[in-house]
């Protein structure tokens, strides 16, 4: 499996040197965000797993900018925002939105799928949708940052002294940055005016 996916994958330097992606400098460079180790891919899913359940709204530049902040495998974190597609939104985000009623004390709308499509109702389903993804984003990220075997195993880093050595310790774990992850995203909705 680890064979087939670097096989599949973009080699770091033709991602780096693409026009898109030269705008984040070094920080491509991050030994972390390529290796498949226990760590950055417990991270990487914790990162992809928690974008996924939220607004379909470029989900994985989100997972992209939070897997390079937190210094997990890029290509799994910006790939599994993909679990939610068109046949897995449908039940996903009606739960989440279920779950934002229950919470809001609101009765919820049935499932009916002219209510859905008909974009004049889509304010009223905002708030509590958004309350329930950020309820079931965490949840779904919790296997991948409390994964027992990734703890305290991370890829060596060389030291400032080699050549093409990069700064900073050992990757950050994503359970710890959870909370950050939520206030960005709220402030990204607040943004977009929702």
């Amino acid at each position: 499996m680890k064979d087939w996916l670097k096989r599949i994958s973009p080699s770091k330097s033709e991602i780096s040197n693409h026009k898109h992606m030269r705008v984040f400098g070094d920080w491509l460079h991050d030994p972390n965000l390529w290796h498949l180790n226990r760590r950055s891919v417990a991270g990487a899913f914790a990162v992809g797993l928690f974008f996924m359940y939220m607004p379909p709204f470029f989900q994985m530049v989100q997972a992209g900018f939070a897997a390079i902040f937190l210094r997990v495998n890029l290509p799994i974190s910006a790939a599994l925002v993909w679990i939610t597609n068109p046949i897995t939104i449908p039940p996903m985000y009606y739960f989440a939105y279920v779950l934002g009623c229950w919470v809001l004390a609101k009765p919820p709308a049935p499932f009916d799928l002219d209510f859905w499509l008909n974009w004049h109702n889509w304010l009223e389903i905002l708030a509590p949708l958004s309350l329930g993804s950020l309820d079931r984003g965490p949840v779904a990220m919790e296997p991948g940052a409390t994964d027992p075997k990734a703890q305290g195993t991370v890829a060596k880093q060389p030291a400032r002294s080699e050549p093409g050595a990069t700064a900073g310790g050992p990757p950050r774990q994503a359970r710890d940055l959870a909370p950050l992850i939520l206030i960005v995203t709220l402030l990204m909705g607040a943004d977009r005016g929702g």
